[in-house]
């Protein structure tokens, strides 16, 4: 049997939360509460119906992992009453991706992968970190360093 999920009713009460132009705090928190109520009735339908033996693919695996990982960061942050949390997923499509803030004029927070190059005496570029978490480049200085004396025989 098909469960009740009430689609219209969550999808109507989702509108009328970012239609509004002015959400304070004390409007605004009963509202996400619902919302998440609504995911966590559906997630748990979802979860029956793996448990039965029902399979999925392996690509729609990953998009459920992500679904389960938004929505637990998403009831923590309505938990701990925070705006932020420690990997948070700001794409569906492309969980991996982080913020990264830059403070530009054009725009305060980039994303993509943020990555350490260094040019050898070649002027070969060497790529010495690639990662999609924002870090302090200071700490991979010292490491950069290294791996040149190491390559070339002395300090650049």
């Amino acid at each position: 049997m098909k469960p009740r999920v009430h689609r219209l009713r969550a999808r109507k009460d989702y509108l009328n939360i970012v239609c509004r132009k002015r959400k304070c705090q004390a409007w605004l928190r009963p509202k996400i509460r619902k919302m998440l109520n609504y995911v966590k009735r559906d997630i748990g339908f979802v979860n029956d119906y793996l448990e039965q033996g029902y399979k999925i693919s392996s690509h729609r695996l990953q998009w459920w992992e992500t679904i389960q990982a938004l929505f637990t960061q998403q009831q923590y942050m309505y938990d701990n009453r925070t705006h932020c949390v420690e990997n948070r997923i700001v794409s569906f499509s492309q969980p991996w991706l982080r913020p990264i803030v830059r403070g530009k004029s054009k725009t305060n927070v980039e994303f993509g992968v943020k990555l350490d190059m260094s040019i050898d005496h070649n002027g070969l570029a060497r790529l010495e970190k690639t990662s999609f978490d924002a870090y302090n480049e200071s700490t991979v200085l010292i490491n950069a360093i290294r791996r040149f004396y190491d390559r070339e025989g002395h300090f650049p």
